[in-house]
């Protein structure tokens, strides 16, 4: 069951307001009538009637007596900041990274890949090829998944150092792995630890789940904390993203993963593992934890993490002890169609690597580039963790500070930026700032450190 992401009329606002914000609807644009809106989704009038009055109290419709709704009279930019600092607890997705570009701000919130560098235009065709060739391989995927995508994911598997064969690797959509796993593994009332800075990656599923959550931050903690937590708060399931250390240079080391093995080990702990971004790393190596060889885990790879939304399987790799999940009636495949899996598993084979070889390169540029910028315009005693690898780096504010406000000057100065109390588990941790700038273009690297550092200042001098 997927979590409830808000009321139907709020959904129909969300759906307007996004086509004001991109320009699909330009000023004094009339919006369709009230009962020809309703007619067409098969909604009551009163529904779209309070979507219509939602985007008029916000500004973005006007209503005119005999004639109808129309585009209000908006500056883009200023509704945008109005509209981007309703931050929800799931987290800024593709939407708002849009609504930033259309409004000239430049976004380090989001961990969203360089769609610039992807070239997914062989993938397109081979789908097309395909389908000529045999019009069924549009349907009819296998349970698990096509063989020759798992076995394109397993040799990724393989170069994370993740242990598995092709049985154990079944193909998704989405990000509906997470999900398989919380139901598969927990129950309700049960301590998941969470890893920060991923903490919006799954939020609202664990909330759905009922699982109580703590946060642990590896950049910042050490293998004895994690020990103590663990054990304080009998965690039952663990989910991390432990390469995402890589984005900050600091993580998830040999010594954090060897304490969490054997914990595990001896309470039968549940451990999730995204392992996407490790394969960002730009610092000559892949990061490998072999301890992890010692008990069973689950483990993913998001496709669309390393290239783009459109391209979409999620590879997940079961532990032994959870092999005949994909054989239970509530799982299948995740809707993907045989025919972009087995393009999937194409593209992957013959393109995958080199994306990877020049991502990893600008990546590395781009990384060390806002590093310095960063360090240029902040003050000497704010913190920042320069990165060897992954789409990101962290800045550690000196003090406490109000993360709600400091999202919202980011906004008015035209940057936006991700604190840590929307990232962070922990109070503890509200002090982490995380910059991601895979989606940040070079030459607006400095502007945009420039502005945050303005805003940052600002905060710790207060």
């Amino acid at each position: 069951m997927a979590p409830d992401f808000g009321s139907i009329y709020e959904q129909v606002a969300a759906t307007i307001r996004t086509d004001i914000l991109s320009g699909k609807l330009l000023e004094g644009d009339k919006l369709p009538a009230i009962r020809v809106l309703a007619k067409n989704l098969g909604l009551s009038r009163i529904t779209v009637h309070k979507s219509y009055q939602l985007l008029a109290d916000e500004g973005f419709v006007v209503g005119q007596l005999g004639s109808g709704t129309f585009v209000a009279p908006l500056q883009m930019r200023e509704a945008s900041k109005n509209y981007l600092s309703q931050f929800t607890e799931f987290g800024p997705m593709v939407n708002f990274e849009q609504t930033c570009s259309q409004s000239k701000i430049i976004s380090f919130a989001t961990i969203m890949p360089d769609l610039r560098s992807v070239d997914l235009s062989s993938y397109f065709l081979s789908q097309l090829e395909i389908s000529e060739s045999d019009v069924w391989s549009q349907y009819l995927p296998s349970w698990a998944g096509e063989i020759p995508l798992i076995d394109a994911s397993v040799r990724w598997f393989e170069v994370l150092g993740v242990p598995c064969v092709r049985n154990q690797v079944m193909i998704r959509s989405g990000i509906g792995s997470l999900e398989l796993f919380l139901r598969t593994e927990l129950d309700r009332g049960d301590v998941v630890l969470v890893d920060d800075p991923g903490l919006l990656y799954g939020e609202a599923a664990l909330k759905h789940f009922g699982l109580t959550r703590i946060g642990f931050c590896a950049c910042r903690e050490s293998p004895e904390l994690l020990a103590k937590r663990l054990e304080i708060n009998n965690v039952s399931g663990v989910v991390i993203s432990p390469h995402y250390g890589s984005g900050a240079g600091v993580g998830w080391s040999q010594k954090h993963m060897r304490v969490l093995v054997d914990y595990a080990k001896k309470s039968d702990t549940a451990i999730f593992i995204n392992c996407t971004l490790g394969l960002f790393n730009y610092s000559g190596h892949v990061i490998q934890y072999p301890c992890l060889s010692k008990i069973d885990i689950w483990a993913e790879i998001v496709y669309a993490g390393l290239t783009a939304p459109a391209f979409s399987p999620v590879a997940v790799c079961l532990p032994e002890s959870q092999i005949d999940v994909v054989n239970r009636p509530f799982i299948g495949n995740g809707g993907l169609p045989r025919v972009s899996q087995l393009a999937a598993a194409k593209y992957i084979d013959e393109n995958l690597d080199h994306h990877l070889r020049k991502v990893r390169t600008e990546y590395a540029r781009k990384g060390n580039f806002l590093y310095q910028s960063l360090r240029s315009y902040l003050d000497p005693e704010i913190n920042v963790v320069r990165p060897d690898g992954g789409v990101g780096l962290l800045i550690e504010m000196p003090s406490e500070f109000d993360a709600v406000s400091l999202f919202k000057e980011a906004l008015s100065n035209n940057v936006a930026i991700m604190p840590g109390e929307f990232i962070c588990a922990n109070r503890e941790n509200w002090r982490l700032l995380r910059f991601a700038f895979g989606n940040v273009i070079p030459s607006d690297l400095s502007v945009g450190a420039e502005r945050a550092a303005a805003v940052i200042n600002k905060a710790v001098r207060a």
